[in-house]
């Protein structure tokens, strides 16, 4: 059971909401050690459970326990894109960057490509974390040149990888994945969002 460490009550004394109508509170089980720090808001007082950091170091919201449910990241920041399959190399990157928030992750890219591309299928990476391993994602993509209406970008499950398609826009024949030779010398922007 969790044990009461120390507690801050936060009262008012006017007569329409007097009581403890917020709380600090640090608690934790007395066998193991572990311990979590709670915030409390509420009228009339009756504060109940707002925010909770965890002792795992993730941060659930009202009144939620449950490991599984605690947002235990946020980060953002820069990725590089590169070109493993194609032909092609990468030419200039304006942009590259993304936001983590939990298993979350959403990147956004302005880049272009130069020189000529191959038979093989069109492929990028360095992606700034693996999509989850059964997991697919789908972004829409400009590109200055390519010689196709609708292409899109799809991470590959559990690799910084990523291809591109188009849809046949048939009943009877299914997507396409793009080769490097479909694609000319110029930019390539898109963004997307996965989970790991």
């Amino acid at each position: 059971t969790n044990e009461t460490i120390g507690q801050i009550n936060f009262e008012t004394q006017d007569s329409g909401g007097a009581g403890v109508n917020a709380y600090i509170k640090a608690a934790g089980a007395n066998t193991s050690g572990a311990a979590y720090l709670a915030f409390g808001t509420g009228t009339g007082g009756s504060p109940s459970e707002a925010i909770r950091i965890t002792s795992s170091g993730g941060i659930t919201f009202n009144g939620d326990t449950a490991s599984a449910n605690a947002l235990d990241d946020y980060e953002e920041g820069n990725w590089t894109p590169s070109i493993t399959a194609g032909g092609w190399s990468i030419d200039s990157t304006v942009s590259a960057t993304y936001t983590k928030i939990g298993r979350v992750v959403h990147v956004n890219v302005y880049t272009s490509i130069t020189g000529t591309g191959n038979s093989d299928d069109f492929t990028m990476t360095g992606l700034p974390f693996n999509p989850a391993s059964n997991h697919y994602a789908i972004g829409k993509v400009d590109a200055e040149k390519v010689n196709t209406h609708g292409a899109y970008v799809r991470s590959q499950p559990g690799t910084a990888h990523f291809i591109f398609l188009n849809s046949e826009e048939s009943t009877s024949t299914g997507r396409t994945v793009l080769d490097g030779n479909e694609f000319g010398a110029g930019y390539i922007i898109f963004s997307m969002t996965y989970f790991v």
